[in-house]
């Protein structure tokens, strides 16, 4: 009798220890992801800002070459296109160099605290359970 709870306590105290072990693991893969996703992130955001030199460069050329051609024509609907032109790299800017990140992550803490239908997986949340029988299925 005295074994039998002897090797019970001890199971139960390696259970303990391998939950512990496997929290900080856990922990330890979060942490990662949420690093991964912030150099991801600034690496998206370094790009979009060196695009940016090269599309207004290219935007600057397209409206001084419509405004030589409408000027050399004489007709005034070469400088249309212009307006187009300079919305757009008035958005690019915005993406590159503006609080467009900022207003995009309020809106979507917003939506995820206002707990939308539109959030919701099909079929519902996963469980462990189907993540097992798949695993079963595809894996065995």
């Amino acid at each position: 009798m005295g074994q039998s709870e002897s090797t019970q306590r001890v199971s139960e105290q390696k259970a303990a220890e391998l939950r512990l072990l496997n929290d900080d693991f856990i922990e330890a893969e979060i942490v990662l992801k949420n690093l991964e996703f912030a150099q991801q992130r600034a690496a998206r955001l370094v790009k979009l800002q060196d695009l940016f030199t090269f599309e207004f460069a290219a935007g600057a050329t397209m409206a001084c070459i419509l405004l030589a051609a409408g000027s050399i024509t004489k007709r005034k609907d070469y400088a249309i296109p212009i307006a187009p032109l300079v919305m757009g790299l008035g958005y690019r800017y915005d993406n590159a160099f503006g609080d467009t990140h900022k207003v995009v992550r309020e809106n979507a803490e917003a939506l995820l605290k206002a707990n939308d239908e539109r959030l919701k997986m099909v079929g519902g949340p996963l469980t462990l359970k189907e993540i097992d029988a798949y695993r079963e299925r595809h894996f065995r």
